[in-house]
């Protein structure tokens, strides 16, 4: 009895990979935010799960006795606000520095 649910199980999941390949579709991307030093501030969005292609708006934000100096990662520059486009996994750091 349990064969046959395993069986069942292993054809419908061939099943969701094989669509996924005929469709197209691309596979779900991570987002992840760090700061450094940790105590300087924090990401938004710190982590999120988005489609491949996707953009999204990142943002810096200072703790108090921070600034933020600049990005590191799938984010550069010196602008609080960026924009990361999601090509795959990926990572940005803010770094900040004390005022």
């Amino acid at each position: 009895m349990h064969n046959g649910l395993f069986f069942r199980i292993i054809v419908a999941v061939s099943l969701l990979f094989s669509l996924n390949i005929v469709l197209g579709c691309q596979p779900l991307n991570t987002l992840t935010g760090e700061s450094q030093p940790s105590s300087g501030g924090t990401v938004s969005p710190a982590s999120g799960v988005f489609n491949y292609g996707d953009i999204v708006q990142v943002t810096a934000i200072p703790s108090p006795g921070y600034k933020f100096d600049h990005w590191e990662g799938a984010a550069s520059g010196q602008a609080p606000i960026v924009q990361v486009t999601m090509n795959g996994p990926e990572k940005v750091i803010a770094h900040f520095i004390k005022t």
